[in-house]
């Protein structure tokens, strides 16, 4: 799921994201073996390092908290274009990757951003 601006300003040069920009995207995968989010987390982070970390692209983990009234595993991406924030998700049957870029420079347009996100539901 993408929002994009509905104008922008003349002359500007899209980077990573344009301004009032938001980008959501989930990948879902089975959860075979019924892991556990700690499981697949330490899995998630450590294959992440070995595949795809250099000095442009690397993953933090920023531990377990709470979201959509469940447990998840939090992250920041850095991909060479951008940031990432995202969360891992496990139910008995689902894995899903959860990662997003919310401008930040547009407190109105933020908080839209969010709103999208808190609004997720997940294993129903």
């Amino acid at each position: 799921i993408s929002f994009h601006p509905t104008q922008i300003t003349e002359n500007l040069i899209c980077e990573a994201f344009c301004p009032n920009e938001h980008s959501y995207t989930i990948d879902i995968y089975s959860n075979t073996g019924e892991r556990t989010l700690q499981q697949v987390s330490e899995s998630y982070y450590s294959n992440w390092n070995k595949l795809v970390a250099n000095e442009m692209n690397g993953i933090t983990n920023k531990g377990i908290s709470e979201k959509w009234n469940m447990n998840v595993s939090e992250y920041t991406k850095n991909v060479g274009t951008g940031s990432w924030s995202g969360y891992i998700v496990v139910s008995k049957d689902f894995v899903y990757d959860v990662y997003y870029h919310i401008d930040p420079e547009t407190t109105e347009s933020q908080s839209y951003g969010q709103k999208v996100l808190d609004y997720m539901k997940f294993g129903e």
